[in-house]
């Protein structure tokens, strides 16, 4: 098996943290006493299992660390908090154009043949507007033909049966000419 020729460690301890001032001013960093840079040196040899006689080194500096306070620009599609509100208004609009589709490509042209306006013929042969078709003055309705196929003025509401004149409109029809 192998064994250990020699040990060389090195080990750099950053200062003591700045404390801040009476004052609220920010301080500095210390550098560590001599007798805490001996009891980390001690600790470090235990930690290694240092040995003399086998030629092992140990190296205990105290220096100030530098701190990289520069703010990492991230592109605006790469951040984080912008990517899940993009995900969201995506999932959102998704929803609405399904929603859309929904209302105006399927249910409108549904509904849209299930109300149809009644088509209303006139003396003329040009059709009449819903007003025609509900029986208002001068309405003529394909569906009050006669057997010949003579369209009738369709009874205005109110307007009674006339005398010696039966009830029923869907044979006794009045005629064009009056």
């Amino acid at each position: 098996m192998g064994r250990v020729k020699r040990l060389s460690v090195a080990v750099v301890v950053n200062y003591r943290a700045a404390v801040a001032g009476p004052e609220g001013e920010p301080g500095k960093p210390t550098p560590l006493t001599a007798p805490e840079l001996e009891q980390i040196n001690n600790l470090v040899r235990e930690a290694m299992g240092f040995s003399q006689e086998r030629g092992d080194t140990v190296n205990v500096v105290n220096a100030a660390f530098t701190e990289a306070k520069t703010e990492i620009d991230i592109p605006v599609w790469k951040d984080p908090d912008n990517v899940s509100m993009a995900k969201g208004l995506l999932k959102n609009l998704i929803v609405f154009g399904l929603a859309f589709y929904l209302v105006f490509g399927v249910l409108r042209p549904l509904l849209r043949d299930l109300v149809k306006p009644v088509e209303v013929v006139t003396p003329e042969g040009v059709g009449m507007g819903a007003g025609a078709a509900m029986g208002m003055e001068g309405g003529w309705h394909a569906r009050h033909a006669d057997a010949g196929g003579q369209l009738c003025r369709a009874p205005r509401q109110g307007e009674g049966v006339r005398q010696g004149q039966p009830a029923d409109h869907g044979r006794n029809h009045q005629g064009m000419d009056e």
